[in-house]
């Protein structure tokens, strides 16, 4: 069995039954919604992952069952069971949605690539209502371009008066990285900026047109730090300013047309 068939298997067999006998939710099942969060819900994981599932509650309930426990740390309660670590937490929904609308993307990336356990209370759909908000916000997307180019503005004036190898494989780094964010937002896809942002933002129709101009951008990186390297210097800002003109063409269509 696959790692993530495994992982599943032990979520709805074994997991699932152990969160719905806890004796602090017995008065609540009418009222929570129960979700698989993290690696095993977007099938990321490894034989190393853990199972997270998270307790989707009003702020009441919270109050009342998060007693005890370390979860508004954001520290899960854990146990071992079968030998796989099992995480599990409650969350009101409106600390979740207040993260989303404050531009959270972990926040978001959580909860939209998450799987519905169970369902008894109408927590979800308020987070999808919100995530939905989130994801077709102009202004987020705006924010975002808007720093992608001004960083690149930035980028020449960094290659051409700085030698200091670390400031510009640095700047390099910034910039991939908000080219990643912004292929992510133009095609609607959640990213793990965390750990995964790489695999997890190309995964759209405009992110797998744009792979192979990241690959490329990728292997230069650590050339682009010598200041000796004029060549790869220029080919690195060729390509740059192809992928930011394809970026660009979508964020026109998304923003700037009725």
């Amino acid at each position: 069995m696959k790692t993530h068939e495994k992982l599943l298997s032990f979520t709805h067999n074994i997991a699932l039954p152990y969160i719905l006998e806890l004796p602090l939710l017995q008065e609540y099942l009418n009222e929570i919604d129960i979700l698989l969060v993290g690696s095993a819900a977007t099938g990321l994981c490894t034989e190393k992952s853990d199972v997270d599932i998270c307790i989707l509650c009003s702020g009441t309930i919270y109050s009342k069952i998060s007693k005890d426990t370390n979860w508004s740390q954001g520290r899960p309660s854990k146990i071992v069971i079968n030998e796989i670590q099992l995480h599990y937490y409650a969350i009101n929904v409106e600390v979740i949605k207040k993260s989303i609308c404050q531009h959270n993307d972990l926040s978001y990336y959580i909860y939209s690539t998450a799987k519905i356990l169970y369902k008894k209370g109408n927590h979800f759909d308020e987070l999808r209502t919100c995530m939905d908000s989130y994801l077709s916000s102009k202004k987020r997307i705006t924010l975002t371009y808007n720093k992608l180019t001004s960083r690149r503005r930035a980028l020449d004036s960094i290659f051409a008066d700085s030698d200091d190898p670390v400031l510009r494989i640095s700047i390099v780094l910034e910039i991939l990285e908000l080219v990643l964010y912004n292929i992510a937002n133009m095609d609607r896809i959640a990213y793990n900026r965390r750990k995964r942002l790489y695999k997890t933002s190309l995964r759209g129709k405009l992110g797998q047109l744009l792979k192979p101009k990241i690959d490329s951008l990728v292997k230069l990186v650590s050339l682009v730090s010598d200041s000796n390297q004029s060549d790869f210097v220029s080919t690195f800002l060729s390509i740059l300013d192809n992928t930011i003109e394809a970026i660009s063409q979508q964020y026109l269509v998304k923003v700037k047309n009725p």
